[in-house]
């Protein structure tokens, strides 16, 4: 009787349950919580700057914008993160052709893929919790967008609550980020290592493969771009670091999950390439046994071998990565290494290119007086 009373969970409302995190648990429609997050974001923004300028008077545009930096990435990630993993599911349900997995071995695998359960979450949290309350209490450190002039006090215990509270969400929301974009791509990269379906003629159902792999790594790239627009340029070393570091990482977040594909492609048209070379060979030992050939035979011959040859030269050139063309790989190499591209082309103009401006512009006058 509980048998037939139990119900039966649909595999749809299963694969939500995976993707949901622990904002989205909230009560609240989630575009109110992510409204809601961003409020209290911007006012904490506030409450940091007053502690440098208590009447805003040196408030400036510039200073203005630099107010919803913090805003804005709490945004960025809690959009993200759902997307992320919205289009995963989708992503996966086209993969599944492509793998030769039982439905039971991908099942599990997207079950791992996906869910992230709530005492890691619960850790990151306490992970997070401990780094801003060892920074900004016990080691005394500036607050992050003070520009190292505003420390917290103890004659002010409600701002310092509200701007530790504030960067101890923040701080979670960073690192579930990291994790779930890690543990996506590592997911993805034991996948490929299962057996593939690989066409050397048509990439097509390898393709959502690249497809994904590309989300993760635009993913972060993006967080990239946030901040470097909105901080602007980094003018310390550690800076520098972070910034090549995280373009580093959004590179390898494209190539790596992709080691498997890219290893069963290329076995794929090594494979094919051989049974081609050993039909030509086919032809060659036909001429050197038969040298005296007709003319009708010669013409199958040298069909045969017109054939194999165009043959072969398609299998050259098709991908050996899960895009469409070798352009479409080098076009999603470049996409993923897109912020420090920016970022050298930024400084090279800052460096070389408007002191050559200013310069000429100074021998103008100079020759016009």
């Amino acid at each position: 009787m509980n048998q037939k009373n139990k119900q039966i969970e649909d595999p749809a409302q299963r694969l939500t349950n995976w993707t949901v995190t622990g904002l989205q648990r909230l009560p609240l429609p989630y575009p109110l919580t992510i409204a809601i997050i961003f409020s209290v974001a911007l006012f904490e923004q506030f409450l940091e700057y007053s502690l440098q300028d208590h009447n805003f008077s040196l408030l400036t545009f510039e200073n203005t914008l630099k107010l919803f930096i913090v805003p804005g990435v709490f945004v960025y990630i809690l959009i993200t993160l759902p997307v992320l993993k919205t289009i995963t599911v989708k992503t996966l349900k086209e993969i599944r052709s492509a793998v030769a997995i039982s439905d039971r071995e991908f099942t599990n695998h997207m079950h791992r893929k996906l869910f992230i359960s709530r005492s890691i979450e619960l850790w990151l949290l306490a992970l997070s919790s401990l780094v801003v309350i060892g920074l900004l209490v016990i080691l005394r450190q500036p607050v992050p967008m003070s520009a190292g002039q505003s420390y917290l006090s103890k004659n002010q215990p409600l701002i310092a609550l509200i701007i530790l509270v504030t960067y101890t969400l923040l701080g979670w929301l960073l690192l579930l980020f990291m994790f779930t974009s890690i543990k996506l791509a590592k997911e993805l990269d034991k996948l490929t290592q299962a057996p593939l379906i690989v066409n050397v003629f048509d990439p097509t159902n390898l393709l959502p493969f690249g497809q994904l792999s590309l989300l993760y790594s635009m993913t972060l790239a993006g967080l990239i771009f946030i901040l470097l627009i909105l901080l602007g340029s980094p003018t310390r070393l550690i800076p520098y670091l972070v910034v090549i570091l995280l373009s580093l990482s959004s590179f390898l977040s494209l190539v790596l999950p992709l080691r498997g594909v890219h290893r069963q492609m290329r076995e794929a048209k090594d494979k094919v390439l051989r049974q081609l070379s050993e039909q030509f060979y086919d032809l060659h030992t036909t001429l050197l046994k038969k040298p005296q050939l007709g003319t009708n035979e010669l013409e199958e011959m040298m069909k045969r071998a017109n054939t194999l040859t165009n043959l072969r030269k398609m299998v050259i050139s098709s991908p050996n990565w899960p895009f469409r063309t070798a352009e479409s790989s080098i076009r999603a190499v470049i996409a993923s290494l897109s912020p420090i591209i920016y970022f050298i082309l930024k400084e090279a103009t800052k460096t070389y290119l408007l002191p050559l401006i200013v310069h000429q512009n100074h021998l103008d006058r100079l020759i016009g007086k």
